[in-house]
């Protein structure tokens, strides 16, 4: 059975509408990260149905997260750098070889500028990348 307003919810057979009327309570509080956690109530979903949050005293409340999405981002971010100054670094490593026609020191002094990029003042989120010695 489908519920898209108070009618259909007045309609459909009582275990039905205690199980929507269930999701709904569900529905009405969340968690917001504003640089903490606040927990907020979204009357969105349940006014389409003619009900209020006060019809909702025993709304369940989630469980509080335990991460701080900023670090989450700050995390991925620094991933991604990784896996770039990674793919620059095996682009490069022919240049390592006894026999190759380059100029070893250079290459070995980009090389490490690269794998130094995550002590760089500012990681992630600013990036000096080197030069490489073309």
């Amino acid at each position: 059975m489908i519920i898209n307003n108070r009618k259909d919810l007045d309609a459909a057979p009582d275990h039905v509408r205690e199980q929507f009327i269930a999701r709904l309570a569900g529905s009405i509080n969340r968690w917001e990260w504003d640089g903490e956690w606040k927990l907020v109530q979204d009357d969105s979903t349940i006014v389409k149905f003619g009900l209020t949050v006060a019809d909702f005293a025993d709304a369940p409340v989630p469980e509080k997260p335990d991460y701080n999405p900023d670090e989450r981002e700050r995390d991925q971010l620094a991933k991604e750098v990784r896996d770039q100054r990674d793919a620059l670094l095996a682009a490069c490593d022919w240049t390592q070889v006894s026999d190759a026609p380059v100029d070893q020191s250079a290459w070995a002094d980009y090389r490490q500028a690269l794998r130094d990029l995550p002590q760089q003042q500012g990681f992630p989120n600013e990036v000096n990348w080197p030069a490489s010695p073309e």
